[in-house]
């Protein structure tokens, strides 16, 4: 008996990690990335079962040999009054980081798991930062790193024009993360 119990924690427990987020705190949305008319069919056909959502522009770079997102500081900001960008303070924990670093053109700030000391973007003169060891929701989903620029300088970077729409459920949304033909999705909590 002992040993179906802890069987059935270990499932429980292993079941709530692998959704990112805590046991106690279920997620309620899906971020979706991808291109602008995927994420478009794939939002018309959940609009039933949407309580809000909200979309933005982002851009995808190459930047040393791995792909970097780019966010405007508008986005920036955005996703962090969701309470969706994050700072990891030790092992899985983090916090959320309420609002991001002012910026004047010219300046980027770089988040990735370690600390960047030159950036490297085709064309582009930007002073980056580190930002510190920050994610998007709970983990890291589409990218390893991403960059936060003026909204003045997000226009001029050249990249690959993506979209990151956000999707707030009236239910458990876990069930379905496999039914959208986007690039990729993220299961998250969303804070109003």
């Amino acid at each position: 008996m002992k040993k179906t119990l802890s069987v059935c924690a270990a499932a429980i427990m292993a079941g709530t990690l692998m959704t990112g987020c805590s046991l106690f705190q279920k997620a309620n949305g899906i971020i979706l990335y991808g291109d602008e008319e995927k994420v478009a069919e794939a939002l018309e056909q959940e609009k039933d079962e949407l309580i809000d959502e909200s979309q933005y522009p982002i851009k995808i770079v190459a930047e040393a040999g791995e792909w970097m997102m780019v966010l405007s500081e508008e986005t920036a900001q955005a996703i962090a009054d969701k309470e969706l960008l994050r700072e990891v303070t030790s092992g899985d924990k983090t916090k959320a980081i309420s609002s991001v670093t002012k910026l004047s053109e010219g300046e980027a700030v770089v988040y990735a798991k370690t600390e960047r000391e030159q950036l490297s973007l085709d064309g582009q003169n930007l002073k980056a930062s580190y930002g510190g060891n920050s994610i998007i929701g709970d983990g890291r989903a589409y990218v390893e790193k991403f960059l936060i620029v003026d909204d003045a300088d997000w226009a001029k970077i050249q990249g690959e024009e993506k979209l990151m729409a956000i999707v707030e459920y009236k239910k458990d949304p876990s069930i379905k993360l496999m039914d959208f033909d986007v690039d990729d999705t993220q299961l998250v909590r969303v804070v109003k």
